[in-house]
């Protein structure tokens, strides 16, 4: 009503102006047709045209003061009003979103996820050591350093998402039409180029997706849950997964115990310390085996005892020379002897841990689907999903990342290699389901049918070795 209101005035307005401006206009040209007829002299005639024109000046002042005076009031408001919201919405320390404009937009991407059956992720990250800073260097250096890393996030989320401060050292990224395999990948940039900056670990991430219905509260518990077990484990970032939640009353149900998942990361850690190149490899091959699996229809132990393989598929190079583990150059037989070797150094460190089943998937995670593979030459379902999924997420992941004996490949060149080789070296479901997940628009996008819960102790193939 208001707003009519407003429109009906300036019309008003604009009427009265051009009204008084064809009347001065109309007033000065019938005097200059009365001047050309009389006889008068010239001073006077001046003089009149003069105070016309003086006249159609006022006037045409005063149209303009019209027109301004009821367009300016609501312009003014509305130019106001904006100033505000983008003040309401924003971070005053760094510039970024602040916790209203996250929770604002979280509600309108969920909202669009349930009209579109979209897909987004979310990011929540802590940064390390703020509080020793604040305490040994005082709060300004404290915010200074806040500033720095919300720099940092910015430019490497770029036009991917939208990064908010939430709170003093916490922060949220929001990823449309992205899944947990973008977002881990985008955490884990994260996290080498501000570990670099500083020298030391910066920050730890929590990764969750939605491709359901989750309402906002669930995902941002999720997202918590995974940040609270990567600053815990001292992971650079953990998706969220079902095993995080605390467990309820009622009998507990057989897994990986908290101590166990603390030694998996410690192993894990180590083995990427010892590559040079493949940092982080051990956390990407897991999370990437998890999602197929569940792309499979696995869940419970069986998920959380894969994800425990897929750390450790490696822990067997720490028996391996950093000569050979590091060569740039092709191995030489010998040398690929040695490297094969780490398959059975592995199943032996993980079922001396506790890790039984873990071991026997370990064991066999470079034989190939057609049998051509190591150590026992098994194939096809002789060789255990939980192996045939490991080969697939390890070899994609070494493809993808930097390694010093060959160039990066990008996303859709891994496919297609990993789709050359699907029925000899790997198993054809495995790599469909990566291809979904890494949303490749001609994979099926659906997810496979379920397989039975009951493990196999069998494996597949992956990553440098020969």
């Amino acid at each position: 009503m208001i707003g009519v209101r407003r429109s009906l005035e300036l019309c008003a307005s604009a009427v009265v102006a051009a009204v008084a401006l064809a009347t001065a206009l109309g007033g000065l040209d019938a005097l200059l047709s009365w001047s050309a007829q009389a006889e008068t002299n010239y001073v006077s005639l001046a003089a009149v045209a003069l105070a016309a024109l003086a006249g159609v000046v006022s006037m045409l002042r005063r149209a303009i003061a019209v027109l301004v005076s009821g367009m300016a009031p609501g312009r003014t408001k509305n130019l106001e009003l904006a100033r505000l919201m983008t003040e309401a919405r924003t971070d005053n320390l760094t510039g970024l979103a602040n916790h209203r404009a996250f929770y604002d937009d979280l509600a309108g991407e969920i909202a669009r996820r349930n009209e579109s059956g979209s897909t987004f992720s979310l990011m929540a990250i802590d940064l390390d050591g703020l509080k020793a800073i604040n305490d040994t260097r005082g709060h300004q250096a404290g915010d200074a350093h806040i500033v720095r890393y919300a720099h940092r996030l910015r430019t490497e989320v770029g036009s991917m998402g939208t990064v908010y401060r939430t709170g003093g050292d916490e922060f949220m990224i929001l990823l449309p039409d992205q899944r947990n395999w973008n977002a881990i990948n985008l955490a884990h940039a994260i996290h080498g180029v501000t570990a670099l900056d500083l020298g030391a670990r910066a920050l730890s991430i929590g990764v969750t997706e939605s491709t359901q219905t989750e309402h906002r509260q669930a995902l941002v518990r999720q997202a918590d849950l995974a940040l609270y077990e990567a600053k815990r484990a001292k992971l650079a970032v953990v998706p969220y997964r079902a095993a995080l939640e605390p467990a309820g009353p009622g009998p507990a149900v057989e897994g990986v115990s908290p101590q166990q998942r603390e030694l998996a990361a410690a192993l894990a850690r180590a083995v990427d310390a010892r590559d040079h190149g493949t940092s982080n490899h051990s956390g990407l091959v897991a999370e990437l085996a998890v999602a197929i699996a569940v792309e499979h229809g696995l869940g419970g132990r069986r998920l959380e005892r894969l994800r425990v393989a897929g750390l450790l598929h490696d822990v067997g190079k720490i028996a391996v020379p950093d000569a050979i583990l590091r060569k740039a150059t092709p191995l030489a037989t010998k040398e690929q002897d040695v490297m094969r070797d780490h398959v059975a150094v592995g199943h032996d460190i993980l079922a001396a841990a506790g890790f039984v089943e873990e071991a026997g998937w370990v064991m066999h995670h470079h034989e190939h689907f057609d049998g051509s593979g190591y150590p026992e030459g098994r194939a096809g379902e002789e060789i255990s999903l939980e192996s045939r999924i490991i080969a697939v997420a390890d070899a994609f992941e070494a493809m993808t990342g930097a390694r010093p004996y060959r160039e990066k490949l990008s996303t859709e060149q891994a496919l297609a290699e990993l789709r050359e080789r699907s029925g000899t070296q790997f198993d054809p479901s495995c790599v469909r389901a990566l291809a979904a997940l890494v949303g490749d628009p001609a994979a099926p996008g659906q997810r496979l049918l379920p397989v039975a819960e009951e493990p196999s102790l069998r494996l597949a193939p992956a990553s440098r070795t020969p």
